[in-house]
């Protein structure tokens, strides 16, 4: 390893320390494993989901939703989101953020997971300078029904595939500077430059639909030439899922 890759590793190291919602070396709880989470449950039933961080500093499962937070943190830092700066260069000024928070829930409606999201504060953009376009290609419902009805015709599964973090994996064009929420530990109000699109931000849909779109591409498939949201017995949804037809499980590896 040289130096340089070496300095690297241990900024990215260091940064990663220091944005910790828990503020604790302890590792937190898995809500799956503690009888005191309100896991398998309906979420009419338990504590009502916090609207701020201060919220979850008074709630009953503050750890849960740490540990939540700790994982969206933790995902920023290896899809490489974020960079650290001093400040924003030449009059520009960083964006607001916060934390938003939710129950994942199952088929059945039964809560299955905390989920805590980063989520910049979009309203504050400047049109022409933070951002040129903020529309999206989303399937039709028709699209969406076709895939259905191929894949009952031909005997077929239908699987529903989530991206974690989706919109992370599409990287910004646009130089965007973003402040920090509170409970990011040391790093809370603190100014980073966000190199990849994130929840919130009015380009962020319409970055990930690109990069979701070419990784279509590259599939052994054909593309529609009336919704290029879909391709072959895919279709392609705009917050990080999709829709495919498939024999077996071998069939999506």
């Amino acid at each position: 390893m040289s130096k340089a890759q070496a300095r690297d590793a241990g900024e990215q190291q260091a940064f990663g320390a220091e944005v910790d919602a828990s503020g604790s070396s302890q590792p937190l709880p898995d809500p799956q494993l503690s009888l005191t989470s309100p896991i398998g449950q309906k979420p009419s039933d338990v504590e009502a989901v916090p609207m701020t961080y201060k919220d979850v500093m008074c709630s009953k499962y503050k750890v849960f939703w740490e540990a939540a937070m700790k994982k969206e943190i933790d995902g920023h830092g290896k899809t490489g989101t974020f960079t650290k700066v001093k400040e924003p260069p030449g009059g520009r000024k960083a964006i607001g953020s916060k934390w938003v928070f939710s129950w994942k829930t199952n088929e059945k409606g039964l809560i299955v997971d905390f989920k805590a999201r980063m989520v910049a504060w979009g309203f504050s953009q400047i049109p022409g300078f933070d951002f040129h376009h903020s529309s999206s290609a989303c399937p039709s419902a028709a699209s969406i029904k076709a895939v259905i009805a191929v894949a009952t015709e031909g005997g077929k599964k239908l699987a529903h595939l989530d991206v974690k973090q989706a919109y992370t994996h599409a990287k910004l064009k646009e130089e965007i500077y973003l402040s920090f929420p509170e409970g990011c530990g040391s790093m809370s109000g603190k100014v980073v430059k966000t190199e990849r699109a994130l929840y919130g931000l009015k380009q962020s849909g319409r970055e990930w639909g690109f990069e979701a779109a070419d990784a279509l591409i590259k599939l052994p498939m054909p593309s529609s030439r009336m919704d290029t949201s879909s391709a072959g017995l895919t279709v392609c949804l705009p917050e990080g899922g999709g829709w495919r037809g498939r024999r077996s499980h071998r069939d999506l590896r």
